[in-house]
C-alpha cells in the first residue's frame, strides 16, 4: 500500500523508517484514511514483536508515518534460500504468535500476515510489520469493509478482495467478515512455508490460488521428517477451512509451539514416531519393563499356535561408552518399540547414576534421554 524509506531523525539523532503513499495514491481519500488508521492501530500496540510508530507527520500536506527502523531481512528474503530448519522455524513461529496475541488482546487483527511483513533482526527477534490492513474488532471499521478494497497477489497487484491471496483465509476469499481466526489461518500458511520452503496453496494466478484455498489440502507429505507430531496436528487445525473447527485463539498456537520446543521431539528422534517414543521413555524404566512384559503376554495369548509369529533372535552391540546396566538387565529395563525401530535401555558407568538411552536400530550411536 505504501512506500517505505530509510531516513534520519535529525532532532533526536536516530535512524527511522518513513512510510508514505505513492504519488498516484497520495490524494485517494480511502488510502489516506487507511494510513491514518494504521497510525492509530500501531499507537495502541506496545510489544517488542511489533514495529513501533514514532509519529504521524505531514510534509507539504502529504501524511507520512515515522516508524521504528527494523534492521535485518524479511522472512520472504530468508525463504528465497530455502526452507527453515525445524527448531528455527518453530522459534520464529513462537515469536510471531506472541506478537499476534498482543494485537488480538487489543482487539486488533492483522489481516495481511505474510513472510514479507515479518522481519528477522540480527539479534534473533521477530518483528511484525505493515498493519495497513489491520482491523479493530470493536468499531474501528465496519464489517462490510472487508470486501470493499483490493486483494494483492503480490504487494502491488490489484484484484478483488483485501489481503494477499496465498495467505487469505477461505472467509476472506469469499468477502465475508473476518475475525482473529483469519490471522490463525495465515499463521498456519506461514509456518507451513517455513518448514517446507513452498506455499501451502500455490497457483500461478489469484484465481488458481483461491481455488486451492477453497478446494484442496496442503501437501502434508512434504513436511520434513523432523516435524514433531504435535506441530503437524497444529498446522492442520490452523488450516481448517471451516473457521468453526479452526483454532480460535493464537494464544493456543503459541502454547503448542512452546511445548514442542521444550519437548524432546525437535532435537531427539527425527521422525514423528520417534518423538512419541521419546515422550514414552521419559516415564522411566519400570514402565518400560511393564510395557514389555504386557506385550509379551499379549503375544503369547493371541491366536492359535499356528498363527503366532516365529520368535526372532538377534545380537545387539551397544556402544562401549554406554554399556547396559547389569542391575537394570535383571529388572528387564530394556525394550524395543513395537515396530522394532528403536531400542531403549538403562546404562550406568561406575560411580554414576543410571540413565536412559535410546538408539535407532539403523544407527550405532545411542542418544541420552533428558530428565
Amino acid at each position: 500500500m505504501g512506500e517505505v524509506w530509510r531516513a534520519r531523525d535529525t532532532r533526536l539523532g536516530r535512524e527511522v523508517a518513513l512510510k508514505v503513499l505513492p504519488d498516484d495514491l497520495a490524494t485517494d481519500p480511502d488510502r489516506l484514511n487507511r494510513l491514518e488508521r494504521e497510525a492509530r492501530v500501531l499507537a495502541a500496540l506496545n510489544h517488542p514483536g511489533i514495529a513501533a510508530i514514532h509519529g504521524l507527520e505531514h510534509s507539504d500536506g502529504v501524511p507520512l508515518l515515522v516508524l521504528e527502523l527494523v534492521e535485518g531481512p524479511t522472512l520472504a528474503e530468508r525463504l528465497r534460500r530455502g526452507s527453515v530448519p525445524v527448531r528455527e522455524a518453530l522459534e520464529i513461529g513462537r515469536q510471531m504468535a506472541e506478537a499476534l496475541e498482543a494485537a488480538h488482546e487489543k482487539g486488533i487483527i492483522h489481516r495481511d500476515l505474510k513472510p514479507s511483513n515479518i522481519k528477522l533482526t540480527p539479534q534473533g527477534r521477530v518483528k511484525l510489520l505493515d498493519f495497513g490492513l489491520a482491523k479493530a474488532l470493536a468499531a474501528d471499521a465496519p464489517a462490510d469493509e472487508v470486501s470493499s478494497l483490493s486483494t494483492n497477489t503480490s504487494p502491488t497487484d490489484a484484484g478483488v478482495l483485501m489481503g494477499t491471496a496465498p495467505y487469505m483465509s477461505p472467509e476472506q476469499t469469499r468477502g465475508h467478515a473476518v475475525d482473529r481466526r483469519a490471522d490463525v489461518w495465515a499463521f498456519g500458511c506461514v509456518l507451513y512455508e517455513m518448514l517446507t520452503g513452498r506455499r501451502a496453496f500455490p497457483g500461478s494466478t489469484a484465481s488458481d490460488i483461491v481455488a486451492a484455498i477453497l478446494e484442496r489440502e496442503p501437501d502434508w507429505k512434504v513436511l520434513p521428517p523432523a516435524t514433531p507430531a504435535p506441530v503437524h496436528s497444529l498446522m492442520r487445525r490452523c488450516l481448517q477451512r471451516d473457521n468453526v473447527h479452526r483454532l480460535h485463539d493464537i494464544a493456543d498456537v503459541r502454547i503448542e509451539i512452546e511445548e514442542a520446543l521444550a519437548g524432546p521431539a525437535v532435537d531427539g528422534c527425527s521422525s514423528r514416531q520417534g518423538g512419541r517414543w521419546s515422550r514414552l521413555f521419559h516415564l522411566g524404566a519400570p514402565l518400560l519393563a511393564a510395557v514389555a512384559a504386557a506385550g509379551a503376554v499379549w503375544m503369547l495369548m493371541r491366536g492359535s499356535p499356528s498363527t503366532r509369529p516365529r520368535p526372532r533372535r538377534l545380537h545387539i552391540q551397544l556402544p562401549p561408552t554406554t554399556p547396559l546396566d547389569k542391575k537394570a538387565y535383571a529388572q528387564n529395563a530394556l525394550a524395543l518399540s513395537p515396530d522394532g525401530a528403536y531400542l531403549v535401555y538403562q546404562s550406568a558407568l561406575p560411580g554414576q547414576a543410571p540413565r536412559l538411552y535410546v538408539r535407532s536400530m539403523d544407527h550405532l550411536q545411542a542418544k541420552l534421554l533428558p530428565g
